[in-house]
């Protein structure tokens, strides 16, 4: 009886733990999966590009995003596998050549925030970093 209520008790723990680290989680990210509400062009949607061959890197690669609302991205590898990785959001998705990946981020706290590219890419890969601007 009493490994069974341990057993329970480690549960328990991690259940909080998950719970703890989801609440953290998900204000800062939600990744979108309905992919049709981003197509059109006037909705407010910030395009960017991740591009070695085209421009050298992100573009754009400073992005102005407004503080306490949801500000949805679409990004698109034009060559090769990129990821955008923005490590005080918690944020890293992979970016695959042809396949949009669209993003809302919901930042809480105002500030300037670097981003990169951490999959190697090729030689230009340290260049390809911006700026995230919240206000």
């Amino acid at each position: 009886m009493h490994l069974q209520g341990d057993i329970m008790e480690k549960r328990d723990k991690i259940l909080i733990a998950l719970l703890v680290i989801f609440s953290l989680i998900l204000p800062t990210i939600a990744v979108v999966n309905n992919a049709a509400s981003y197509h059109n062009s006037n909705d407010g949607t910030i395009k960017m590009t991740a591009s070695i061959e085209e421009h050298g890197g992100f573009s754009p690669n400073e992005l102005h995003l407004k503080l306490n609302q949801d500000n949805h991205l679409m990004i698109l590898s034009n060559d090769v596998t990129h990821t955008f990785t923005v490590p005080d959001m918690n944020i890293s998705v992979s970016l695959y050549p042809g396949h949009p990946v669209y993003l809302t981020i919901h930042p809480t706290t105002a500030g300037t925030f670097e981003f990169h590219c951490d999959a190697y890419c090729s030689p230009g890969h340290f260049g390809m970093k911006g700026t995230i601007i919240v206000q």
